[in-house]
């Protein structure tokens, strides 16, 4: 008699986990942004600084740093690419009517760390299925 309350309140507690995980992943990422579009200095330089440590290692490591982060946002936009074009290429395989607007909103979702891009998934999946 309690099973279905059981789930029905498992999903929501579900459901706000997952709210929860969101919103403290914006709120991180969102503060970090800030403080480091608003710091006077790169904040790599900002980093070495406060390193102890030679000048030689200090450059070693900044150098790394800097290799590692230009790195990242490369592969993340290698990412957004691909799954760009695989999005365009699936919906206009299944002749999907919102071809242009998921394809923009996959890309746009898989350059942010905060937003999943399967979340345009399911919807498409539900039309496919009700077409």
């Amino acid at each position: 008699e309690y099973g279905g309350w059981i789930q029905i309140m498992s999903f929501l507690a579900y459901i706000f986990m997952y709210l929860y995980e969101s919103i403290l992943s914006i709120i991180i990422f969102t503060a970090c942004l800030y403080y480091l579009l608003q710091s006077d200095a790169f904040f790599i330089e900002a980093l070495i600084n406060i390193m102890p440590g030679t000048k030689n290692d200090k450059d070693r490591v900044q150098a790394t740093l800097i290799d590692s982060v230009t790195g990242v946002f490369l592969g993340s936009l290698a990412i957004c690419l691909n799954h760009t074009v695989a999005t365009f290429a699936l919906f206009t395989y299944f002749n999907l009517n919102f071809v242009f607007l998921a394809t923009f909103f996959t890309g746009i979702t898989s350059l942010f760390p905060f937003i999943s891009s399967w979340l345009i998934i399911p919807p498409s999946a539900i039309y496919v299925y009700l077409k």
